[in-house]
């Protein structure tokens, strides 16, 4: 839950009622950092099943990690894309696609297990 409420702080969706600010509280780093690390320890197991999803997960985790910013699935993406190296652009706009369609791909699974271990090295070992 701190990883949602965390983003829904930070991004600021409008939704009729209360201001974001009155209804949710500040979540410490430490717990938010611990959420989304959370969302991507299988990421290596989940990337089979859930590509889209593991793929835009890692990119939000990493743009917290390096830069401290609080993005959704999409706007993670987005940063990868500008931030990654350039080997991986193609995939992230292929996940960014199937994630606002939901359209199923069939991506290449060297190049996804590729990113994944890029990924988790830079989030959890740098």
């Amino acid at each position: 839950m701190a990883a949602h409420f965390t983003v829904i702080k930070n991004i600021r969706y409008p939704i009729v009622g209360k201001s974001v600010d009155e209804v949710f509280g500040d979540v410490p780093t430490k717990y938010y950092l611990d959420s989304i690390k959370g969302d991507i320890k299988n990421a290596k197991e989940d990337i089979d099943d859930s590509p889209v999803d593991t793929i835009l997960n890692l990119c939000r985790v990493s743009a917290y990690k390096k830069e401290g910013l609080v993005l959704s699935k999409e706007q993670g993406g987005a940063w990868g894309i500008e931030n990654l190296p350039k080997q991986y652009t193609a995939l992230l706009y292929e996940a960014l696609k199937c994630y606002k369609s939901e359209i199923e791909e069939s991506f290449n699974r060297e190049l996804l297990l590729n990113l994944c271990n890029y990924m988790i090295e830079s989030i959890f070992y740098e």
